[in-house]
């Protein structure tokens, strides 16, 4: 009885933490928690054509002109995006292969 007992608290535990972690990632995927809203900018620019305005204030903290030809673009949000980047890729998601890791050159 003492095992069957464990092991429906340990499945009960589970349960209730991997509907935590569902929420938490809907939420981060939805932008609800204002520690994740850089993401939604992400999601709102990702198609751009033209870098205009509101995308430079939206993503780009600074830009940084060395000569006429080297400028290094430091773009807001880029630490939060390298972490969230090496946390799906240490998940093994299928698609991050040609994804930026915000160091590329200009």
């Amino acid at each position: 009885m003492e095992l069957h007992a464990a092991y429906e608290a340990r499945g009960k535990e589970a349960q209730e933490a991997a509907g935590k972690a569902e929420r938490e990632i809907r939420a981060v995927l939805e932008g609800e928690e204002d520690k994740y809203r850089w993401i939604s900018y992400f999601k709102e620019y990702k198609d751009i054509g033209e870098l205009t305005r509101n995308v430079v204030v939206a993503l780009i903290s600074e830009v940084r002109v060395y000569d006429r030809e080297n400028i290094e673009v430091v773009f807001d949000f880029a630490d939060q995006y390298r972490q969230a980047l090496e946390y799906l890729k240490g998940r093994e998601c299928p698609g991050l292969e040609g994804m930026a890791t915000g160091r590329e050159a200009v």
